[in-house]
């Protein structure tokens, strides 16, 4: 079964302070767990107790529970065990958390441990970030009466103090800042890069079409003979309708939503296994093309309108962002929050003399306060939302030029800095990168090993448990 949801990244830093935080005030908390310092795994030789081993168990679950939770009502009831609702072929949801927690553990220690061997050493902002969230944890259990320590080993159990706490924190902070750097040191050269696009200009294209899907049934089901029959009228009526000059939104306004939908795509991205993918991907497509064909449970009218292929400019622009917080009032409050917080940056920008050096001084501060990246030295189409690469792309754009943009996630601010080198090539690089990265570091974990004891594994997690 095809699971769609997210995975957060297993070597990024651990669960952020205020999610952990909003926990203990609702009264969670390990409480003296069960067999807190007994080992509950052993990596590369080094036993971690069960109350580090929570440390783990508890960052992805809160993470996971972060990136997906518009979602999280239909896997599982947060106010019942884990271990009895199921994920699936019979493991629970506390197996997979305790599967995906081992296997985090194991990559973050392993690359924290190569880091160590290649006098790898923390950046001053990564220091500034282990700082900040040692900081809220002493500042929160102080607000309870509590001294940090004992407030961390409420949290994770018994043994965990603030000193160990700190090595999780860095060791997170050492492997994500390794792995960075490690991936960072692959260079393709221009052959490479060339012959990488070559092959793989498909997945560096982007489309803009118009679809239609007459149902036949339900999603995820098989439809009959005679539904997909009554389905093909209908896609044939509207495909005639279009062949005649008629545009497909207008073609199918008048259709209800039981019949099917209507979509508009810009800047799509090839899609493997899908039915028309390679029709749209097709070299020889142009526009006003149409294409009539079959689904399991319906038929597709598509409308081709556009390509474009990854052979613009990338730009340099930095970024001061402003993001809202949902938990914290009214979206609208937060917004208008966000927007007061980002015009008053770009009017002290301003008033420090409008420079490039200024910008990135004042973004730089901001990304340590809101934990964005700030500078995009080769920004592609592909990585901000619409409304801000409206802006950031436009043909006017001036070197110098600032500006106040609204984002469904806060305000930004922008600095456009010029254009950088072709997009295919920042693509390519990396892909390639990846590549490389990921041959290095499937290496690396092939001599790692990871020893479960079970017995003690199965009292992980505290109130998820």
């Amino acid at each position: 079964m095809r699971r769609m949801f997210h995975f957060p990244r297993k070597w990024g830093i651990a669960a952020v302070a205020a999610g952990m935080l909003l926990t203990v005030t609702a009264g969670a908390g390990l409480q003296e767990a069960e067999g807190a310092q007994d080992i509950a795994v052993t990596i590369n030789g080094t036993d971690y107790t069960l109350a580090q081993f929570n440390y783990y168990f508890q960052s992805w679950y809160d993470s996971f529970s972060t990136e997906n939770a518009a979602l999280l009502p239909y896997m599982f009831d947060q106010s019942k065990s884990l271990k009895e609702q199921e994920y699936e072929d019979g493991r629970s949801w506390f197996d997979y958390f305790v599967d995906e927690s081992c296997e985090s553990m194991q990559q973050i220690v392993t690359l924290a441990e190569e880091a160590k061997k290649a006098d790898f050493v923390l950046s001053k902002q990564a220091h500034a970030q282990v700082d900040e969230v040692l900081n809220t944890v002493t500042d929160f259990a102080g607000t309870l009466g509590m001294e940090a320590d004992d407030y961390l080993a409420y949290f994770y159990g018994e043994g965990m103090d603030l000193e160990e706490f700190t090595a999780c924190l860095s060791d997170a902070r050492l492997a994500d800042g390794y792995a960075q750097q490690v991936r960072e040191s692959f260079a393709p050269d221009a052959e490479q890069l060339e012959a990488y696009y070559t092959e793989h200009t498909r997945d560096f294209t982007t489309v803009s079409y118009e679809r239609y899907f007459a149902r036949a049934s339900a999603m995820g089901t098989q439809a009959t003979p005679e539904q997909l029959e009554k389905a093909k009228a209908v896609a044939d009526q509207v495909y005639e309708k279009v062949k005649g000059g008629i545009s497909l939104q207008e073609a199918t306004q008048q259709l209800s939503k039981e019949t099917g939908t209507y979509h508009a795509f810009d800047d799509a991205q090839y899609l493997d296994g899908s039915v028309y993918g390679d029709w749209l991907f097709d070299p020889e497509r142009k526009a006003g093309d149409l294409f009539l064909t079959q689904e399991v449970n319906g038929w597709y009218v598509m409308v081709f309108h556009s390509r474009e292929l990854a052979d613009y400019a990338s730009i340099s622009v930095m970024d001061a962002v402003f993001p809202v917080d949902e938990a914290d009032g009214s979206m609208d409050e937060q917004l208008e929050a966000s927007c007061l917080k980002a015009e008053a940056f770009l009017e002290e920008w301003k008033k420090a003399g409008a420079g490039e050096a200024a910008f990135e001084a004042m973004a730089r501060l901001q990304s340590r306060e809101s934990g964005a990246a700030f500078d995009y030295p080769s920004l592609t189409k592909d990585v901000f939302s619409a409304g801000l690469n409206k802006w950031a792309f436009a043909r006017e754009r001036k070197i110098g030029e600032a500006a106040v943009l609204y984002d469904p996630e806060g305000f930004h601010v922008l600095y456009y800095a010029g254009e950088s080198v072709p997009a295919w090539q920042v693509k390519a690089a990396d892909a390639l990168k990846e590549e490389a990265f990921g041959s290095w570091f499937d290496e690396l974990m092939k001599g790692s090993e990871l020893t479960r004891h079970e017995d003690v594994l199965a009292h992980a997690g505290g109130y998820e448990n």
